[in-house]
């Protein structure tokens, strides 16, 4: 082994990334790293002034008394990763505690040092608190994106893994065109979806950096909306960007405007017809975060006026040729993508087949790329994080609602944890594709998942980045089982949203369901559970939820369960003069229909389930947009009125014709 002697220097800082290899006791197989260490109570290095002796102790601990405690004591070796170069190398013993065996291969454990250096008769003290995360190989990255295909089965796909700007693990499988046999590869053409939108956020943070535009900006947002929505000073370009508008969402209302899942809708004539027809908002805006794809329509609409260039070009100027994304593009037409890849519904158990996609979007949506271009975009990205002037850094910073409660989302970015590490990213979908991706800053680890078919992108995502830092969750903890008492139907009169509860799949886990995916819950006692973003408490038959990524608290009562009586009285024909949009009831004893028709068109008849009290579940599981909005809620009143909403759009009001 090399060893150096320490540098004598005083008030150096010993700041920094830092490598630890292993020493001659560490726990090895075949040369490498099988265990994680896990530091415990330290807070303090001892240095002798020629370089001979250190040692790591807890706090009120001698460390002569360490020396003979050979099981509680490993030796290891660091070496300081100056910008400068400069390899110096320290001998280091630490106390540590192996524990969590994990049979992977593992170069090297990462260590962030802070602290100050000075110097005494005989010792440098340096005090500093770390955690040392364990981080696989080249090797091990390789398999772990190339398990899944395994995990996320379907026609194909495409991965990668990448770690301080260079790639750590990249995979591509199966078929871009399943009928044709054309193989997936790093440069087929996939659609990113509404991973588009941070795109569109840089472009304008770049635009606004010149004087004056951002207030045309403002301007531009409020000629285009109309009057009930642009005269509120509370709307600005920012709470747009940030989803915190209070703009319903435009393709959950095409359901109610009579769309087929595979209608026509062009940006020329269908879009500002749309903006024509969004009614009042849902909540105040800035108090409160709803996705509204209407915001980012309206954003790169606003780019261009301010700009006087098409969006495609500003994309292209702006990040796809500084990224080296070389053939990225603005492709606003998803029935006319370029290149052979197709998306595909369904799955192994019924068959896949083509999905039929007709809509046209920019802003909001529309750029495709390859998984070569995802991977420069991360480098990008990487390199940008790093510049305090840079557009990206700028757009990364955390945002607030106007209450200053923290915002999970901001300038086109999710805000989020997962293994305990800040992440910035964005999920994309349409019919057939499912995309995600995600970077930590913090580790300079960014993955990103490219599906042509409909399994859970961001789940994959997670699976990678927990994996590539060999932290996996772990839920295998005990909790209080669930109580009975939680299952059943809820109304929220304010939102006029039903919520749905039931027992998950493992002890002490609920499945509740305010929006068109259930989201996962633990029980902290019997009636109290919580997840990352929600939490619930029941009081009886009140329900409380708490949507922290929405900055939202629900309070719903439990709905009587329905008794099957004959609700025939219900059918006729019921108008939305807000949004311009009829609503058809038919049916019998035993099941209930809803349809509607509007400036799109006569949508197909959805099947309707009654939960109680006039409240019923309206099912849309396909519509032109993905994912469908799911259970719209309908609640019907004594006197004739409806009330229509999912999450995306909520109350809109209805009266029978």
């Amino acid at each position: 082994m090399r060893f150096e002697q320490a540098s004598t220097a005083t008030n150096t800082r010993p700041n920094g990334t830092y490598i630890i290899l292993p020493g001659p006791k560490t726990p090895m197989k075949n040369g490498r790293l099988t265990e994680r260490a896990i530091f415990t109570n330290f807070n303090t290095v001892y240095v002798d002034q020629h370089g001979k002796c250190f040692s790591l102790r807890p706090k009120g601990i001698d460390p002569q008394a360490l020396v003979n405690q050979v099981p509680e004591r490993e030796v290891l070796w660091i070496e300081k990763m100056g910008e400068d170069d400069s390899n110096e190398l320290l001998r280091l013993t630490m106390v540590v505690n192996w524990k969590e065996v994990f049979e992977r291969d593992v170069d090297e454990v990462r260590v962030q040092v802070t602290g100050e250096t000075h110097q005494s008769t005989l010792l440098f003290h340096v005090t500093f608190s770390a955690h040392i995360e364990l981080t696989m190989d080249a090797k091990a990255a390789q398999r772990l994106v190339e398990s899944i295909p395994t995990l996320y089965r379907g026609p194909g796909g495409a991965c990668a893994l990448l770690r301080d700007g260079e790639v750590y693990g990249e995979h591509v499988w199966g078929y871009a065109n399943s009928e044709k046999r054309i193989p997936m590869t790093k440069e087929t053409i996939l659609p990113i979806c509404s991973i588009s939108k941070q795109f569109v956020c840089l472009v304008l943070a770049k635009l606004f950096e010149e004087d004056g535009m951002a207030e045309k900006g403002d301007k531009a947002m409020r000629d285009m909306l109309p009057s009930n929505l642009s005269d509120n000073k509370d709307l600005t370009v920012e709470r747009l960007a940030h989803m915190q508008s209070g703009i319903r969402d435009y393709w959950a209302l095409t359901v109610l405007w009579g769309a087929q899942a595979d209608s026509r809708f062009t940006l020329a004539d269908d879009a500002p017809a749309a903006l024509k027809r969004l009614g009042n908002f849902h909540f105040e805006p800035g108090m409160s975060y709803s996705y509204s794809n209407v915001n980012f329509y309206v954003l790169g609409r606003i780019a261009e006026s301010i700009s006087g260039k098409p969006l495609g070009k500003l994309l292209e100027e702006y990040i796809f040729t500084p990224a080296g994304m070389t053939t990225a593009q603005l492709a606003s037409d998803t029935s006319n993508r370029p290149g052979p890849s197709v998306g595909y519904e369904g799955t192994e158990q019924v068959g896949y087949f083509p999905a039929l996609n007709r809509i046209e979007w920019a802003g909001d949506a529309g750029i495709v790329a390859t998984l070569k271009d995802m991977v420069a975009y991360e480098q990008y990205l990487d390199r940008q994080q790093v510049d305090d002037n840079s557009a990206y850094r700028r757009n990364a910073q955390a945002v607030t609602f106007k209450d200053d409660n923290p915002a999970f989302y901001g300038w086109g970015l999710g805000r989020g944890k997962t293994a305990g590490n800040e992440t910035r990213g964005h999920g994309g979908a349409l019919r057939g594709f499912r995309l995600h991706r995600r970077y930590m800053p913090d580790e300079r680890l960014s993955a990103v998942v490219m599906f042509n078919h409909e399994a859970d992108a961001e789940a994959a995502n997670t699976h990678l980045l927990e994996n590539a830092l060999l932290n996996p969750k772990d839920d295998s903890e005990s909790r209080p089982a669930a109580d009975k008492g939680w299952e059943g139907a809820y109304f929220d009169s304010e939102s006029q949203l039903a919520i749905t509860v039931a027992q998950g799949s493992s002890n002490g886990e609920l499945m509740v369901n305010v929006s068109s995916h259930p989201a996962k819950l633990r029980c902290s006692s019997s009636h109290e559970a919580r997840s990352d973003t929600m939490t619930a408490t029941l009081d009886g038959d009140v329900l409380t939820i708490t949507r922290l990524i929405e900055n939202w608290t629900m309070t719903a009562k439990r709905i009587t369960p329905s008794t099957g009586a004959d609700c025939t009285h219900l059918n006729g024909d019921y108008h939305s003069a807000e949004v311009d949009s009829t609503f058809h009831v038919t049916g019998g004893p035993g099941i209930m229909y809803g349809s509607f028709h509007g400036y799109l068109g006569k949508g197909p008849a959805y099947v309707m389930k009654e939960l109680g009290a006039g409240v019923w579940f309206l099912s849309c599981e396909r519509s032109p947009d993905a994912p469908a909005p799911g259970s719209w809620t309908v609640m019907f009143e004594p006197d004739g009125a409806v009330a229509i909403g999912c999450w995306l759009a909520r109350r809109i009001p209805y009266s029978k014709l």
